[in-house]
């Protein structure tokens, strides 16, 4: 038999049935809201809206309109940054918040320079990999090169290298 837990939001009292995640919580009450809702505060503790309900519980959510919900934004856009900059650029690329004003931050990115260098080397040389496998594929130079131009697989940047 499902176990029921009382849930009370926005004044509202619920009964949702155990194991139902705060995301599917929050789109019953996602009318009461003016922007998406991007976290949880469950009995005076954040939780993320992926956790489930385990127990009777007031819950309010909260949206990138409210200063902890921008924070929480903020923040998992920085890392996202900081992520993509490390896989693009590697380990040795440095990710500096020089300033932030209002909404908005001013990133640096430290040792640019010397890494996109070697992110065009290796790009280049990932290019023509493809390139030659592309004519060991078709066998024959001349149906790759018209096969290319008749479907603009690769661009004029790829035919001057």
């Amino acid at each position: 038999m499902d176990k029921y837990y009382q849930v009370i939001c926005q004044g509202e009292e619920k009964s949702f049935i155990e194991g139902t995640t705060f995301k599917e919580i929050a789109d019953y009450y996602k009318k009461y809201y003016d922007k998406d809702i991007i976290g949880v505060k469950v009995n005076e503790d954040f939780d993320d809206l992926g956790s489930s309900l385990r127990k009777d519980s007031v819950i309010d959510f909260f949206t990138v309109g409210d200063e902890y919900g921008y924070k929480v934004y903020s923040r998992s856009a920085r890392f996202i940054l900081l992520l993509a900059v490390k896989k693009a650029f590697g380990h040795r690329a440095k990710v500096v918040v020089v300033y932030s004003q209002d909404r908005g931050v001013f990133f640096q990115i430290k040792k640019i320079k010397i890494l996109l260098m070697q992110f065009q080397k290796n790009f280049r040389i990932l290019l023509m990999q493809t390139f030659y496998l592309l004519i060991l594929l078709f066998q024959d130079l001349r149906q790759l090169i018209s096969l290319i131009k008749r479907k603009c697989m690769i661009k004029q940047i790829c035919l001057n290298i």
